[in-house]
């Protein structure tokens, strides 16, 4: 028998344990009220004749607390939920320490280690990890840390979620170009050459960045307009290109390798486009091309991809910028389907008590940035990259708006259609329709998408294949990327 800890580390069943557990709890009452240990191996016996795979370890201790008070040793189980409590506690004591140190020691090493050698990466890392462990102890009720843990949902971006971050933008190009901008209190005035345009594009870039959690995208098709109506030469070009690829890379914390920027190609190609595709090869742009973009709409034939940021409203009005996504939570289908043992009856009641849980911990998103005052990312709120609201407004409307959604992600579609043997768009549907249900009572923008992550999907992937072991064509392989 296995053993599923609070963390989701699948361990070996060991009776020494639960011995050892009741016995601390028989050394805190009196001698006429402890159990002895002929009736402590009965417990012991009733639990192994259960004969469950895998058994989770709060299952254990509640059947531990209910044979002691079945037995009559009432004030052994009230000690057995004390000594429970205790351990709880000790297990939510700052686990900070230790990730902290290890960021910061010296030596060798590659990747992380290597980023947090330097110092002004040192401070982004730490407050990422006290955020996180924050967010695991105090922020965040027990029932979705312990269903982000097992693996069943996953609970994007713990590590900023102590902070009012927005997910991802798509910052209106236009404004800015059009009117200039105020950055840390230096007016930059709408800009009169193309290199002063692409300068004032990458400053925003940056300064937007350090003001949210994941990618910043914008199309290109006013900055063409603006290098077109000035009649720039490719030399013109070439040298404002490069200024704004190379003020992104040198900027952007490395530590961040969430933070991509999108750039997105409209209208036919031109030098602009062609110098761009030179000097983006192994930075943090991406170019995006306008015929891959996927429409966002709450639909099974066509989910939502936060990369590409086209988007019509209720009215079919296009929405390509100015815009953002206030946060994503992710559905583990694959490791639901794989818990019911491919019921499928049990797999649909476990999905909408999963799906309840993904919509409460979406909303705490939505709630954790509500009364954001727009003097918090005044470039963002204020001067028109995002809206121009006043500095002691909060952006409570902006979160209300559909252009600016909670994002459930859905992970193993695929391969939960092959555990269940059903259609996967009857799973869709199923996620579909709760979402438009969340959308009707809250009047929030949520919308459906299908995983877009590589490292979400191999993390998830490793998790069920502790629990479940190594499945053909299920967990032998990352999940489907869609």
């Amino acid at each position: 028998m296995k053993v599923i800890k609070r963390d989701g580390r699948i361990v070996d069943y060991d009776e020494k344990k639960i011995a050892l557990a009741i016995e601390k709890a028989n050394d805190e009452v009196r001698a006429t009220q402890r159990i002895p240990t002929k009736e402590i191996q009965s417990i012991i016996d009733y639990i192994e004749s259960l004969d469950k795979k895998r058994i989770l370890v709060e299952d254990i201790q509640d059947i531990i607390e209910v044979k002691l008070m079945e037995l009559g040793y009432y004030a052994l189980a009230k000690k057995y939920i004390v000594y429970r409590h205790n351990r709880t506690l000790v297990r939510k004591k700052n686990t900070t320490d230790e990730s902290i140190l290890g960021l910061i020691k010296s030596g060798s090493g590659s990747g992380l280690q290597q980023v947090a050698k330097v110092i002004r990466n040192q401070q982004a890392l730490i407050a990422k990890e006290i955020s996180k462990d924050l967010s695991l102890r105090v922020l965040l009720p027990e029932k979705i840390t312990s269903a982000h843990n097992e693996g069943k949902i996953y609970f994007h971006d713990m590590n900023y979620f102590l902070q009012p971050m927005i997910y991802q933008s798509w910052i209106d190009t236009k404004t800015l170009l059009t009117k200039g901008c105020k950055i840390h209190d230096t007016v930059l005035d709408a800009p009169a050459t193309f290199l002063q345009a692409c300068s004032l594009l990458a400053q925003c870039v940056i300064v937007i960045s350090d003001c949210q959690i994941s990618t910043v995208g914008f199309s290109l098709k006013h900055l063409v307009g603006f290098s077109e109506k000035l009649h720039c030469t490719s030399d013109q070009i070439m040298e404002g290109t490069n200024l704004l690829v190379q003020l992104i890379n040198t900027v952007i914390n490395p530590c961040f390798k969430e933070k991509k920027v999108l750039l997105y190609l409209e209208g036919d190609l031109n030098p602009l486009y062609r110098q761009l595709d030179d000097c983006v090869k192994d930075s943090k742009i991406l170019l995006v091309e306008k015929e891959k973009r996927l429409k966002n709409t709450v639909t099974i034939e066509e989910t939502v991809n936060a990369y590409y940021p086209l988007w019509h409203d209720r009215e079919g009005n296009s929405v390509d910028q100015g815009r953002f996504s206030q946060g994503v939570v992710s559905l583990n289908c694959v490791g639901l389907a794989l818990h019911c043992e491919g019921v499928e009856k049990e797999f649909y009641k476990l999905l909408q008590n999963t799906l309840d849980l993904c919509f409460e911990s979406l909303l705490r998103k939505h709630y954790a940035l509500m009364s954001t005052k727009t003097e918090s990312a005044p470039l963002m709120f204020h001067e028109g990259a995002l809206a121009s609201l006043e500095l002691d407004q909060t952006i409570d409307s902006l979160l209300k708006k559909d252009d600016c959604p909670l994002v459930l992600s859905v992970v193993g579609l695929e391969e939960a259609s092959k555990v269940l043997s059903v259609d996967q768009s009857k799973i869709l549907k199923k996620v579909v329709d709760s979402c438009m249900i969340q959308r009707i009572e809250t009047g929030l923008g949520f919308i459906v998408r299908k995983n877009s992550d590589i490292e979400l999907s191999k993390f998830l992937r490793n998790i069920d294949m502790k629990k479940f072991g190594v499945i053909e064509s299920i967990t032998d392989h990352d999940y489907q990327i869609n």
